[in-house]
């Protein structure tokens, strides 16, 4: 298998379904929370990429990697982790800020 038939299992992937899933659920609540905090400004779209879309993109090609060699799996299983992490977390801020649910800043900032 090469590297671009590894991608393309990659982006066919149930997780990487998983991960589109929250990051749109990042982003919606995201917005809703800053519209309800009153603090939206559009500039703080171009935080996105480096927050939530970067990680995404390091997770897929250390996933195609790990398809190319099984050196990689347990890295790429890391990774993903860490992307749903990511995306966890912002999920939690937004809802914290939408119903002022008491959620530990430790798991929501």
């Amino acid at each position: 298998m090469d590297f671009v038939n590894a991608l393309v299992e990659v982006v066919k992937s149930t997780q990487m379904n998983v991960m589109i899933g929250l990051l749109i659920a990042a982003l919606v609540l995201g917005v809703a929370a800053a519209i309800k905090d009153k603090s939206f400004q559009w500039g703080k779209f171009g935080d996105f990429v480096p927050d939530k879309i970067w990680p995404l993109i390091a997770w897929v090609v250390v996933a195609a990697l790990a398809g190319l060699s099984g050196e990689w799996s347990s890295i790429g299983a890391l990774v993903y982790a860490g992307v749903i992490a990511i995306y966890t977390k912002g999920i939690l801020g937004s809802v914290k800020t939408l119903t002022g649910l008491d959620i530990p800043d430790a798991i929501s900032k």
